[in-house]
């Protein structure tokens, strides 16, 4: 669930409460899942459900609510307040209708799926759409003023109609140039700069100077969602053998969005390690030593050799 980490939300929007009693208020109710990703076609509708659990030895009424929210410049959540909800068009809380309305009774350990679903209306804009269900053991949901309550939330987004995917690859490494084998960690920050969210995979694809692939580390291992009009930064790690030494040429390759788009980008890293540099410097210092003192050595011995013979 490392994915989603990101997305799931269990609102603590609150007038101050002990955090004793946040704690045992939200032990009470548990939902499933936490988020969820649903694509619906231009002019459809599209059904689906929460399970809701009361874990507590009584019973308990839930209040049920939906709420807008808006990817941030790194692709946090940002909740839209219930006085401001954007228009129907793009709104998928608006969009959201709850079978069961907006409360339910639960009996001590009773469990119950809570059906919905998604209607959007003929005008509605193309592209993600982020709103959540709310869950509350207490009546008001709204976000300003004295009104604000505890929620747990189940995310849901919505990918609706064609819009296409698009976005941008920035890739580099830290260090460039390693002098004793170290860990060379690659960043590849990838630019969602369309209007759906996707989850671009892939790898950096290493080669020797020869062009064979001597290691290929993972690119966004855990298929993480990158909002629309947001970034998101992946690590790759590479630890080069003891015996490795000279240039290596590096390529983040990923693929991204329904219609399987690739983007690439390359850079060349140099791996010099001390002990070697040390081996080639001594060796070339007796290369050097031959050249210019190794004739005169070997002539002398000749010219000894021949007085000898004599």
């Amino acid at each position: 669930m490392k994915k989603y980490l990101f997305l799931i939300l269990i609102f603590v929007f609150s007038i101050p409460l002990p955090v004793q009693s946040q704690e045992t208020e939200f032990r009470e109710i548990g939902i499933s899942p936490f988020l969820k990703e649903l694509e619906v076609a231009k002019g459809g509708t599209i059904s689906s459900e929460i399970l809701l659990q009361n874990n507590s030895d009584k019973p308990v009424t839930v209040f049920l609510s939906t709420r807008d929210f808006l990817p941030g410049d790194r692709g946090q959540p940002i909740y839209i307040p219930d006085d401001e909800y954007n228009d129907v068009t793009y709104s998928l809380a608006a969009w959201i209708k709850i079978e069961d309305g907006s409360s339910v009774m639960l009996e001590a350990g009773e469990s119950r799926l809570i059906r919905y679903s998604v209607n959007p209306p003929e005008n509605a804009e193309q592209g993600s759409h982020y709103g959540a269900v709310l869950f509350s053991l207490t009546e008001g949901t709204t976000l300003s003023g004295v009104g604000i309550t505890q929620s747990v939330a189940s995310i849901i987004i919505v990918r609706y109609g064609e819009a296409r995917s698009e976005g941008q690859l920035l890739f580099s490494a830290d260090p460039k140039t390693v002098w004793w084998n170290s860990k060379i960690e690659f960043t590849s920050l990838f630019v969602n700069t369309g209007r759906v969210h996707v989850k671009p995979k892939g790898e950096v694809e290493i080669k020797n100077i020869f062009g064979k692939v001597v290691a290929t580390p993972v690119i966004n291992r855990d298929a993480a969602n990158v909002l629309p009009e947001s970034d998101r930064t992946f690590i790759s790690d590479w630890f080069p053998s003891r015996i490795a030494f000279g240039p290596y040429f590096a390529e983040a390759n990923i693929t991204y969005g329904r219609e399987r788009l690739e983007a690439k980008s390359e850079m060349v890293i140099w791996i010099l390690p001390g002990y070697i540099l040390a081996v080639i410097g001594i060796i070339l210092i007796a290369i050097i030593w031959f050249i210019l003192h190794g004739r005169h050595w070997h002539r002398r011995k000749v010219i000894d050799r021949h007085i000898n013979k004599e």
